[in-house]
């Protein structure tokens, strides 16, 4: 708690000297907040891949004249620091009824696709959705929006602490499966040399991510418009799909 408060305290300290524009551009960073989620975003990626959401926004923003940070937190602590207005937002969002009330979303800066993840060996139904898997042992990584899924449906599972600890348990035949966005799941699966040892099967496609703007920030809503107006830009010259296919 002690470094939540000096973190959000450094960070007021910052935003308060703040002082924006016109319309069409701000003169000082606004920070941002992600957490580690590759592919869309890496905390430990290099200057110019940081993850494809990462590089799509600094590069929106940089095409609108408007320089901001990206700040890498764990989840939980940085969606606090947001919605209180303390940074301008946060990365990697997905629109929530729970979060309407204390964010603008932007327009969509990706997709995921929530799919049930099994072993390759898996000789089952087809899991297209969850009732087709009761009979599964779940995992679930902690606060990850997919668990709700499983919630809904009063499925029991097993939490783990990362990706990489729940795909160890998967693949050792600890638990059956786990529900996720697919896109994520592979690319770590992929660094662990264990791609071939998973298959999937696609419950929800096209699930939408957007940056997630807090009402409570100063001139919120021109930052808002701002990015849309660079994500617009970047779509219609192919800049955004060049920044996707790094990530290939």
């Amino acid at each position: 708690m002690r470094i939540l408060t000096t973190f959000a305290g450094a960070l007021l300290l910052l935003i308060s000297g703040i002082s924006y524009g016109d319309s069409q551009t701000t003169r000082q960073s606004a920070i941002f907040m992600a957490s580690d989620y590759p592919p869309y975003d890496i905390a430990s990626g290099t200057i110019d891949q940081q993850g494809f959401d990462v590089d799509v926004i600094l590069a929106a923003y940089k095409r609108v004249s408007t320089d901001i940070k990206v700040q890498f937190l764990p989840w939980k602590r940085a969606s606090i620091i947001a919605a209180k207005g303390l940074s301008a937002g946060l990365i990697t969002c997905a629109k929530t009824k729970s979060r309407e009330p204390l964010f603008y979303f932007s327009d969509p800066i990706s997709f995921a696709t929530v799919a049930i993840i099994v072993r390759a060996d898996y000789q089952g139904p087809e899991l297209t959705s969850l009732a087709k898997a009761k009979n599964l042992r779940f995992g679930g990584v902690l606060n990850y929006a997919t668990n709700k899924y499983l919630e809904k449906e009063n499925m029991p599972y097993k939490t783990y602490r990362s990706d990489k600890l729940l795909l160890r348990d998967l693949t050792a035949g600890v638990i059956d499966a786990f529900m996720a966005p697919k896109e994520a799941t592979f690319y770590f699966a992929q660094q662990m040399g264990i791609a071939d040892k998973l298959k999937s099967f696609n419950v929800l496609e096209g699930r939408p991510y957007h940056i997630c703007i807090s009402k409570q920030y100063p001139e919120a809503e021109n930052l808002l418009n701002l990015f849309n107006k660079g994500l617009s830009e970047l779509k219609q010259d192919g800049t955004y799909q060049k920044i996707h296919n790094r990530y290939k």
